[in-house]
């Protein structure tokens, strides 16, 4: 399975491609299987083993950046009074962490940084990966890669 995961897809057409095509299928397959519906709806209309992976690496990576931000929050110390405090720290450290990520992102996001940082009302954070990563799709479908 590595060994078929590790080249690039094949084109119809090319000389092997209805081999690869069979076993990419069973690869899909068995990824079916293992994942819960609610991962398996994100790749529902990716047609390849490869796509599948690339999508599901992209989903958990940011989840990733999500548990390191919590494991951070454990060790700051921030004294709150009552309920609005807390609210208040909810929301700036939400931001701080948006305008984090937006800066961290290559050049080629920069027409999305824009229209992001342009809005009147700056969207949370789970939006703002969601846009990105939207983005990412469609310059990865539109250039191919």
């Amino acid at each position: 399975m590595a060994n078929h995961l590790a080249h690039p897809s094949m084109k119809v057409g090319d000389p092997g491609f209805e081999a690869w095509d069979q076993k990419d299928l069973k690869i899909v397959g068995w990824m079916w299987t293992i994942m819960v519906p609610e991962i398996c709806r994100t790749c529902l209309y990716l047609l390849t083993a490869i796509a599948i992976l690339k999508n599901l690496y992209q989903t958990f990576k940011s989840k990733r950046l999500r548990i390191l931000w919590q494991e951070f929050d454990q060790y700051k110390i921030v004294d709150m009074r009552d309920s609005f405090d807390a609210a208040l720290y909810r929301e700036e450290t939400e931001r701080d962490r948006m305008y984090n990520y937006l800066v961290g992102l290559n050049s080629k996001y920069d027409l999305i940084r824009i229209q992001i940082l342009g809005r009147e009302k700056l969207p949370p954070l789970n939006e703002v990966i969601f846009l990105v990563r939207g983005e990412e799709s469609c310059r990865n479908l539109m250039l191919g890669s």
